[in-house]
C-alpha cells in the first residue's frame, strides 16, 4: 500500500482533495498528523524524502505560530451525528500543526441546542458562544433538543490574551429527530416593526418525527394558507399589528413558538396603537373569563368594552372580567381605546362555554335491500366539538369516527344495531340505537328432484330456500297452487295416475320471489319397488375412529342418507362412511332407497361418538305459566358424588326492571324431594347470605331485593331429586337449577320438566347449558302419548309433541316430531323409561358444543298438530 493510500485510509475524515494537496506540498503539519493518527514508521524512500522536507521547513520557522497549516483534530471525524433526546457522544477538539498548544478558544456559533463546549476534563458549565480561557483541549457534550445540521465554528488562540490566532475551523454536526418524537421549535421568530405599507417577515422552524405540519397564528386565529416556515405580511396596516406564533404538530404532539409582536408605525388615523388584540376565551359555566386590552399611546388612555357591539356599563379598564360565566354571556367582545390624539377599536374575541355533547338529531332505523348503501347521521352540540365513535352491536367499528356512518353494498351480515358515542373533554353522549335490517331476495339453495314411482307409493319433494325475511313457500302442480302445501317438503301418499305431472315451489318474501326448477312425477305401473334386505346397524365409537353405516336393498335403487331427518348432501351410496369421527356426527341416520317403481325408507340407526369427559350439563331453567295452585315438576340427577345445587323460582323479580314481564307469579314457593321424602323447601328467599353468594357465583340474574317474594335455596344432592313449584295465584315464572362449581364430576346427567303445553306463547320452554370444552352427546325427548299409557296413565297429555333445539343465537340446531324406534336401546342405556311403539312422542340424538362459561340451549315443546296437554321434556347425558 502506498504512503498516500495509507493517509487516505487512516485519515478518511479529512477532506480528500485538501489532504492530497498538503501531502504533495510536503508540509510538516500533515506529516505530523499522519504519523500520529496512523502510527506510521516512515522507513520507505518516500518517507525519507518527506522527513527531510519536514526538517527543512521546521528550520525555516513554518510552525512557530498557530497560523498557516494548523488543523483541527477531533476525536470523532466530521460530520458527527446525534439524535434528539439521546446523550451525545462526547467529541474532544485540539489543534495539530502548531508549535505551541492552544491556550484559549473562541466559540463563534453553531452549537446544537442542548450541547455546550468547555475545557476538557472540567466540570464547569459549558458555553455555546464566546471565549473559553485556559483550555488547550475542548469537549462538546450534552443531550440534543433540536434536529438539524449545525456548522460549529471554532478559533484557537496561542494565549489567553487571544493573540496568534489559528484559522477558523468548521465542524459539521448532524442531529436527527428522535423516532416518533413530538415537535420542537428549532428556530424562534423575532418581533418586527414596519411602517404602514411595509413588508414584515417572520421566520421559524421546527423538528420532530413524523415531520410536523406548520400553522401560523395571529393571536388565537389560524392564518389561512400560512403553513411554511416563513410568514410574509405585505402592505402592513394597523390591523396587522398583533402577536404571532407558529404551531408545529405531528402525531406525537405539538409545540408553539415564542409569541412575537408586529408593530406598524405611521399612516391608518391618530390614536393609541393596539399591540395585541383580545383573544378568544372558552370556559365552563360558572368559571371566570378575562379579556385584556394591550395598547400603547399617550397618557390618560380611556377604555370602553362592548359585547356584540353594545357598550357594557362600567367596563372602562384595560382588563374586563366576568367572574361567573353563564349562557347569557356568550358573544363577541371588543374594546375602544382613546387618548388625546384619537381612538382605536380592537378586533372581536369570542366567549364560548364548555359543554358536554348532546345528541340533537338521532340516527334513524332503516330497512334496505342487500346491495344498497346505508347511511346513519347524527347532529351533536358540545364545546369543544366532540369526536365520534360508531358501534355495531356494541362493538367499535374501526375508522368510523365522523358524524355520518356510510355503509356501501350492504349484505345480510351488515344487519345489526348501530349507535354512536360523541365525546369531548366534558363528557359523552350515546345516541339512540338505530336498527339496520337487510332484506335479501329468496334463493333456492336445494332444488326438488324428479321421481318415477309406482301406483300406491309415497313421494316426497324437498327444497331449501334462504332469504330475509324468511320466504313463504307455495307448492304448485302444473302451475296451479296446491292448497295448504307451504312447507319445505311436499309429501304425496298412495300415488295414483292422476298425481302425475310437473311440480314446482315458489319462495316469496317482501323483496321478491323465485320459482324452483321443475320436478316431474312419473307413474310406473310395475310394482317392484325397492325392498331393504339389510338394515343399517347402530354404532358406538370413539372420536377420531372410522365407522360405516350400510344398507342393502333390492331393485337397484338410488340412495339418499339422512341425519336426524335432514338429507345429507352427496350421501347417495349404499354405505355412509366416516373416515375420522367427530363429536358432531352423533345422531340418528336412515336412508331413502328409490327406483322407478317406488321409494322405501330404512329404519333409523344411531351413531354415538364418544370422547373423554370434558363437559357437563351445568344448569336447567324452565319458563312457564302456572294457574293458581298448579304444580310444575322439575327433575334432575347428580352422578359421581355429592354437589351443591342452587334452586330458584323467580316471579316477583321478573315483574320489575329490567325485565318488566307482565302477569308474573306474585309468591312462588318450591319444595325438593328425594323420592317421596321432602328434603328442603323455600317460600321467600329472605336475602340469605349463602344464597346471595351462590347466585353471584353461578352468574344468575340477582333478585330485586332481599325482601322479594321469590324463592331460592342451596341444597347438596346426590342421585335423583324432584323439585315442585307452585303458588297461591296464577302467573308467569322461571324455575332454575344451577350446578355450583366447575368440576365435571360430580355432575348433572339428567334434567327434566313436566308441565302443561299450550299454544302461541304458552308452549313449554326448557333451557340448559353445556359447560366445559369439546362437545356433549345428548338425548333429548318430548313425551306426551306414552304418558297416557301404562304404567303412568296420566290424563290430558299432549297427543303429538314436537321438539325444537335452538342455540344462544336462536338458530335451530336440531328438531324432531316423531321418534325413531332405533333409539330404544339408547333410552335403556341412560335409564330413560321406554316409549310406546308407534306413539307420536319426539326424541332426538344430538351432539352440542360446550364452552368454558356455559353454552346455552333451549328446547321448545309444542303440539305438532296445534294441540295442547301435559308433556315432559328430558335431557340425558350420553357417553
Amino acid at each position: 500500500m502506498s504512503y498516500f493510500a495509507a493517509i487516505h485510509r487512516r485519515l478518511h475524515w479529512l477532506n480528500l482533495p485538501g489532504a492530497l494537496l498538503i501531502a504533495l506540498l510536503q508540509r510538516t503539519p500533515i506529516i505530523r498528523v499522519a504519523a500520529s493518527a496512523g502510527n506510521f514508521v516512515l522507513s520507505s524512500t518516500a518517507g525519507n524524502v518527506l522527513k527531510a522536507a519536514a526538517s527543512t521547513l521546521g528550520a525555516l520557522g513554518a510552525v512557530h505560530s498557530m497560523a498557516g497549516a494548523t488543523t483541527l483534530s477531533a476525536s470523532t471525524p466530521s460530520p458527527a451525528s446525534g439524535t434528539v433526546g439521546t446523550v451525545f457522544n462526547t467529541v474532544v477538539f485540539s489543534v495539530k500543526g502548531a508549535q505551541s498548544a492552544a491556550s484559549s478558544w473562541t466559540v463563534n456559533g453553531g452549537v446544537p441546542p442542548g450541547l455546550s463546549l468547555k475545557a476538557y476534563g472540567t466540570t464547569t458549565v459549558g458555553v455555546t458562544s464566546g471565549l473559553i480561557n485556559n483550555a488547550s483541549t475542548l469537549q462538546l457534550d450534552g443531550t440534543p433538543t433540536s434536529a438539524g445540521q449545525f456548522l460549529l465554528s471554532l478559533t484557537a488562540w496561542e494565549s489567553a490574551g487571544a493573540k496568534n490566532t489559528s484559522t477558523t475551523f468548521t465542524y459539521v454536526i448532524n442531529i436527527a429527530a428522535a423516532p416518533n418524537s413530538a415537535p420542537t421549535i428549532s428556530t424562534q421568530p423575532t418581533s418586527k416593526t414596519v411602517p404602514v405599507g411595509g413588508t414584515a417577515q417572520f421566520t421559524s422552524a421546527a423538528s420532530g418525527s413524523p415531520t410536523p405540519t406548520l400553522q401560523w397564528f395571529k393571536g388565537s386565529t389560524a392564518i389561512a394558507g400560512a403553513t411554511s416556515t416563513i410568514l410574509t405580511i405585505s402592505g402592513a396596516t394597523s390591523a396587522d399589528a398583533a402577536t404571532y406564533t407558529l404551531v408545529a404538530t405531528n402525531s406525537q404532539g405539538s409545540a408553539t413558538s415564542n409569541a412575537v409582536t408586529l408593530t406598524v408605525t405611521g399612516g391608518v388615523t391618530a390614536g393609541p396603537t393596539i399591540t395585541s388584540q383580545p383573544t378568544d376565551v372558552n370556559v365552563s359555566i360558572g368559571g371566570s373569563a378575562t379579556f385584556t386590552a394591550f395598547v400603547s399611546g399617550l397618557s390618560d388612555i380611556s377604555y370602553k368594552w362592548y359585547k356584540n357591539n353594545v357598550e357594557l356599563s362600567g367596563a372602562n379598564s384595560p382588563v374586563f372580567t366576568i367572574s361567573s360565566v353563564n349562557l347569557l354571556d356568550v358573544g363577541i367582545y371588543n374594546f375602544t381605546a382613546k387618548d388625546s390624539s384619537g381612538s382605536v377599536t380592537s378586533s372581536g374575541a369570542a366567549l364560548t362555554i364548555n359543554s358536554s355533547p348532546v345528541i340533537i338529531t338521532q340516527p334513524n332505523s332503516q330497512t334496505l335491500i342487500a346491495g344498497a348503501n346505508a347511511s346513519f347521521t347524527v347532529s351533536v352540540s358540545g364545546t369543544p366539538p366532540p369526536i365520534f365513535q360508531w358501534k355495531k352491536n356494541g362493538l367499535d367499528i374501526p375508522g368510523q369516527t365522523d358524524a355520518t356512518l356510510s355503509l356501501i353494498n350492504i349484505q345480510s351480515s351488515s344487519a345489526g344495531i348501530y349507535t354512536v358515542i360523541a365525546t369531548n373533554l366534558y363528557g359523552s353522549a350515546t345516541s339512540n340505537a338505530a336498527t339496520l335490517s337487510v332484506n335479501v331476495p329468496p334463493v333456492i339453495t336445494a332444488q326438488p328432484s324428479s321421481q318415477t314411482v309406482s301406483v300406491g307409493a309415497n313421494v316426497t319433494f324437498s327444497l331449501s330456500a334462504t332469504g330475509s325475511p324468511s320466504p313463504v313457500l307455495q307448492w304448485k302442480k302444473n302451475g296451479l297452487i296446491i292448497s295448504g302445501q307451504t312447507n319445505t317438503t311436499l309429501t304425496l301418499t298412495n300415488i295414483q295416475t292422476s298425481d302425475q305431472g310437473s311440480y314446482t315451489c315458489v319462495a316469496t318474501n317482501l323483496v321478491g320471489s323465485v320459482t324452483s326448477s321443475t320436478a316431474s312425477l312419473s307413474i310406473n305401473s310395475v310394482a317392484d319397488a325397492p325392498v331393504i334386505t339389510a338394515q343399517p346397524v347402530s354404532i358406538t365409537a370413539s372420536v377420531g375412529t372410522a365407522a360405516t353405516l350400510s344398507v342393502v336393498a333390492t331393485g337397484s335403487p338410488s340412495y339418499q342418507w339422512r341425519k336426524n331427518g335432514v338429507f345429507i348432501p352427496g350421501a347417495t351410496n349404499s354405505s355412509l362412511s366416516f373416515l375420522k369421527l367427530l363429536a358432531s356426527d352423533t345422531a340418528t341416520y336412515d336412508v331413502v332407497a328409490t327406483n322407478a317403481s317406488g321409494t322405501v325408507m330404512s329404519p333409523a340407526a344411531t351413531l354415538i361418538v364418544t370422547s373423554a369427559l370434558a363437559s357437563r350439563l351445568s344448569n336447567l331453567s324452565v319458563r312457564t305459566t302456572l294457574s293458581g295452585n298448579q304444580i310444575l315438576t322439575v327433575g334432575l340427577t347428580m352422578s359421581g358424588g355429592v354437589k351443591p345445587v342452587l334452586f330458584r323460582a323467580a316471579g316477583p323479580t321478573l315483574g320489575g326492571s329490567p325485565f318488566n314481564i307482565p302477569g308474573t307469579m306474585s309468591d312462588p314457593k318450591l319444595a325438593i324431594f328425594d323420592g317421596p321424602n321432602q328434603v328442603d323447601s323455600n317460600d321467600n328467599w329472605g336475602g340469605i347470605s349463602a344464597t346471595s353468594v351462590a347466585i353471584a357465583a353461578v352468574g344468575a340474574f340477582p333478585f330485586s331485593s332481599s325482601t322479594s317474594l321469590d324463592a331460592a335455596t342451596v341444597t347438596s344432592i346426590q342421585g335423583g331429586r324432584t323439585v315442585q313449584v307452585s303458588g297461591p295465584s296464577a302467573g308467569n315464572l322461571i324455575v332454575e337449577a344451577y350446578d355450583i362449581g366447575v368440576a365435571n364430576s360430580p355432575r348433572l346427567t339428567n334434567l327434566s320438566a313436566l308441565n302443561f303445553v299450550g299454544t302461541g306463547g304458552d308452549v313449554l320452554i326448557a333451557g340448559f347449558t353445556v359447560a366445559g370444552s369439546g362437545s356433549k352427546n345428548l338425548l333429548i325427548r318430548a313425551v306426551g302419548p306414552s304418558l297416557a299409557a301404562s304404567p303412568f296413565n296420566i290424563g290430558g297429555t299432549l297427543v303429538d309433541p314436537k321438539l325444537t333445539v335452538r342455540n344462544s343465537t336462536q338458530d335451530i340446531v336440531g328438531e324432531n316430531d316423531n321418534y325413531s324406534l332405533s333409539l330404544a336401546s339408547v333410552f335403556s342405556s341412560v335409564g330413560a323409561f321406554g316409549l310406546v311403539a308407534g306413539a307420536k312422542d319426539a326424541a332426538l340424538l344430538i351432539s352440542l358444543p360446550a364452552s368454558p362459561g356455559g353454552a346455552g340451549y333451549t328446547v321448545t315443546v309444542s303440539g305438532s298438530d296445534g294441540g295442547t296437554g301435559l308433556s315432559i321434556v328430558e335431557v340425558y347425558e350420553l357417553p
